[in-house]
């Protein structure tokens, strides 16, 4: 099959699945190089993994979006693609049936070496793998932005999984020692020595984490008892700059003004979901551990689906501007807010959500 050339300009955001960011190495390690241009490829072919299976990339663009100049030569990035070929990686996923845990093993991609020669790159995503990056149910929603900054594969790895629980109730998640070490993929030297662990690894990548996530990053140590040693650890990814939820009630009294705008153009590329209008016609989908987490603020009085269904109708047009989750999450913390807390009676949370929401 001939590729077809995809637009040229990158997705504001993409998804990366659970289990790709999860996914083990078997035999030789990754590069940081390796994560960056699999990251990148992934966002190129984004808009068209479901409607084509070979993707194509002009070399030059590839290589400014890298950051590789002009002059090197282009060996390091076929080195790179050799290894996102040739080695393979381990899967787990859940059988949504049965429920059973399964591992499937494949590479990240196949591409064509000859047609780097003409100035193309030609590649196409292991089929076993293209039906979680096509159709993910969790991901985490990256910026090629973002990512492209980081300067260590530890860094990139935990800021991976740190994005896709930013804007979760809990946005938090909690490793045992073991579990911590096999994601990393952290060589035997650090076996049984946590203090080495938190000076050249954690340290290091909670620094760049908080250097260039649109997220603060905090870490705390579970340990085994009182005084016992350290069995895990937590990180909480935390707003920068935004005021919390609890100071809402404050803004209550603010007069908002909302900009009026004109008819918007149906072609226009939105600047949130990084596509056209026209290609936003599919229903809403949350994904299921975002409804996991609403069932979870609401408890057993509430129904996530009815206040799924509300939001839907009060804010109709306006939920695909950002990422549909972290947007129904935030507004669902108001509702709960207002139900549990005296400070909010009186309230109008659907104008004090629309007032939070960035205008483009």
């Amino acid at each position: 099959m001939r590729p077809e050339m995809t637009r040229q300009s990158l997705p504001r955001e993409f998804k990366k699945a659970e289990q790709v960011i999860f996914a083990r190495t078997e035999g030789e390690d990754f590069t940081l190089l390796d994560r960056k241009v699999f990251n990148l490829l992934l966002a190129h072919a984004y808009r068209n993994l479901k409607v084509q299976s070979v993707h194509r990339i002009s070399v030059e663009e590839l290589r400014r979006l890298m950051g590789m100049g002009q002059d090197a030569s282009n060996e390091r990035l076929k080195e790179s693609l050799e290894r996102l070929w040739r080695q393979k990686i381990a899967v787990d996923y859940r059988d949504d049936v049965t429920g059973q845990n399964h591992t499937l093993r494949c590479h990240h991609l196949s591409f064509d070496l000859c047609s780097m020669e003409g100035g193309f790159l030609d590649y196409a995503f292991d089929p076993l793998l293209l039906d979680y990056i096509s159709n993910p149910k969790v991901y985490s929603l990256l910026s090629w932005m973002n990512v492209g900054k980081f300067r260590s594969l530890h860094a990139l790895k935990l800021y991976e999984v740190m994005r896709m629980v930013f804007g979760r109730f809990t946005p938090s998640k909690t490793f045992t020692v073991d579990e911590f070490h096999s994601f990393l993929e952290l060589g035997g030297g650090y076996a049984g020595r946590i203090d080495r662990v938190r000076e050249r690894v954690i340290d290091p990548a909670v620094k760049e984490i908080n250097e260039f996530a649109e997220f603060g990053l905090e870490v705390d140590y579970v340990r085994g008892g009182r005084g016992g040693k350290v069995v895990g650890v937590k990180f909480s990814a935390v707003p920068k700059s935004a005021a919390s939820i609890s100071d809402a009630a404050n803004l209550a009294a603010a007069t908002t003004s909302i900009r009026k705008r004109g008819p918007r153009d149906h072609e226009t590329i939105d600047m949130f979901s990084g596509a056209a209008d026209a290609e936003l016609n599919e229903p809403l989908v949350l994904r299921s551990d975002t409804m996991e987490e609403a069932k979870r603020m609401l408890g057993a009085e509430g129904n996530a689906e009815d206040e799924f269904t509300t939001w839907q109708r009060e804010f109709k047009g306006k939920q695909r501007m950002l990422n549909p989750d972290e947007m129904f999450l935030s507004w669902l913390g108001l509702r709960v807010k207002k139900r549990d807390d005296d400070r909010f009676t009186g309230v109008d949370i659907e104008a004090l959500f629309v007032s939070m929401v960035p205008n483009d």
